[in-house]
């Protein structure tokens, strides 16, 4: 069930394309006549010499590394990168988190998934995928009410981004908040007239459309 949950809720999820679309959109639009800095190395040579920055990559790589691991069925050598990725600096940081719980949720391990969901969403400047996922969890645990809690959370703090309208919309739905995910359909296709079909198909509960 954890599973088809998880599925249905990443399939919710605007495509990546899509989203970057709405970035480079969003940038044209508010920064297309501003003038670009030259680039400059000696910040990052700088931050490379500052303590524990070396530390702090490598944990990164090996959360990086768990990701790959996991994405090729190697649930034992995830769950090592992952407690790697998760030691010293980075140890309250969203991503390390969030690909720990992904790593905790396929070894059958929902509740130490969800609470690495919440320690990443505690963080500074959690994604919104994190959101989206932590939802899902919810949601397949029967937890309805509290997934809508995330996901409006996560629609609040990062400014009601178009790639969080489809998760809350699906998580209003199975939570019974159908004028809810109705509203939210009818302004999606307002703000953002290229996702107004998957907003409505996701607000009626519809299968995406294979391309």
């Amino acid at each position: 069930a954890v599973a088809k949950q998880l599925d249905e809720g990443s399939r919710s999820h605007p495509k990546t394309g899509e989203r970057i679309g709405d970035i480079r959109a969003y940038t044209a639009q508010e920064y297309g006549g501003a003038d670009r800095p030259s680039p400059r190395i000696e910040p990052w040579e700088a931050a490379k010499e500052a303590d524990g920055t070396v530390e702090m990559l490598e944990n990164y790589i090996a959360s990086i590394e768990a990701r790959s691991a996991l994405s090729s069925g190697n649930v034992a050598s995830a769950r090592t990168l992952a407690k790697a990725g998760l030691s010293g600096p980075t140890g309250a940081h969203a991503y390390p988190r969030y690909v720990n719980a992904a790593v905790q949720t396929a070894a059958g391990e929902p509740a130490q998934a969800l609470a690495d969901y919440e320690a990443a969403l505690a963080g500074p400047e959690p994604a919104g995928a994190i959101y989206s996922a932590a939802s899902a969890l919810l949601l397949a645990a029967g937890q309805r009410e509290r997934a809508v809690d995330v996901m409006e959370g996560g629609y609040r703090r990062l400014q009601e981004a178009p790639s969080l309208t489809v998760p809350l919309i699906h998580a209003y739905r199975l939570a019974g908040r159908q004028g809810d995910a109705d509203r939210l359909a009818a302004q999606c296709a307002l703000r953002w007239p290229a996702m107004k079909q998957v907003c409505a198909d996701e607000a009626a509960g519809r299968a995406p459309v294979k391309q």
